[in-house]
């Protein structure tokens, strides 16, 4: 019984954190049948909900400047490619040179590498209150950079996930996440995403729920992400290390979590 209690809560982290784990691969997602398994993989959770979040939550216009944080993983892959596709320029965080060599090849126009460079300095300098909308997955000190420094007085920010504040880091996330967004007047970044908060605060918007309000734009944008990937027009970036059956599954989030990861990390069934 415990081994059997063991393996439901590694499956459930694995999808808690993003990590999709395939089984039934005719099943996965029906409009994008034509790619590979591990693109349809990537595309049913990640490239969704980038897809809808940019297209369908915010209004997003040519020429307007585009903050992906976490830019080489999962989620945020796409959400570059789908900024530039609508004409936006696009600032990406990583934090190494492969991710940025990823990100370069993805279209974005400027990386950060915040091993080599600080991103608050690079915000100070060359992005100061000019983004209009951020796509992000770090939280803790990424976040309140963006908030302070980079985004405009109107500027939205879309929270996709807090990783630098899950539990597997040295400080416990309800100590991290609350020292850091107290001093922006916001709640806890956990709150702010699972509760699906949505915040104002002096123009500025936080939004803890990123999916399409109508669940036909959902559907609509899953649709047109699939499409786009089938035709070649959006990629799926999915790391190159593969982990296969249940039994690999907590050394999948153990990897993702690592930080190593270039994209999607896929448990194959």
């Amino acid at each position: 019984m415990r081994w059997v209690l063991v393996v439901v809560v590694v499956v459930v982290v694995v999808v808690v954190v993003g990590t999709f784990v395939a089984s039934c691969q005719e099943q996965v997602l029906t409009p994008s049948r034509n790619t590979r398994s591990h693109d349809r993989q990537a595309l049913r959770i990640s490239g969704h909900v980038a897809y809808s979040a940019l297209t369908y939550k915010v209004e997003l216009n040519r020429g307007d400047v585009v903050l992906v944080t976490a830019g080489a993983g999962a989620t945020g892959s796409f959400a570059v490619q789908v900024a530039k596709r609508r004409g936006c320029h696009v600032l990406a965080t990583c934090r190494n040179a492969a991710k940025a060599e990823v990100l370069r090849g993805l279209g974005a126009d400027r990386v950060i590498d915040y091993s080599v460079e600080s991103v608050r300095d690079v915000f100070e300098r060359e992005y100061k209150e000019r983004v209009d909308v951020c796509y992000e997955g770090v939280g803790g000190a990424m976040l309140e950079d963006v908030w302070q420094v980079a985004l405009k007085d109107d500027g939205k920010v879309l929270s996709v996930g807090y990783i630098s504040q899950y539990p597997h880091n040295a400080v416990p996330v309800s100590a991290a996440a609350g020292r850091s967004n107290e001093a922006l007047g916001l709640p806890p970044s956990q709150d702010v995403f699972w509760k699906a908060m949505t915040l104002e605060r002096g123009g500025k918007t936080l939004i803890g729920n990123v999916w399409p309000d109508d669940a036909g734009d959902r559907q609509r944008a899953l649709e047109e992400a699939a499409a786009l990937v089938a035709s070649g027009e959006l990629t799926c970036v999915v790391d190159s290390r593969r982990f296969v059956g249940v039994e690999s599954a907590a050394d999948a989030v153990s990897y993702m979590l690592s930080g190593s990861a270039i994209g999607k990390v896929v448990v194959q069934m």
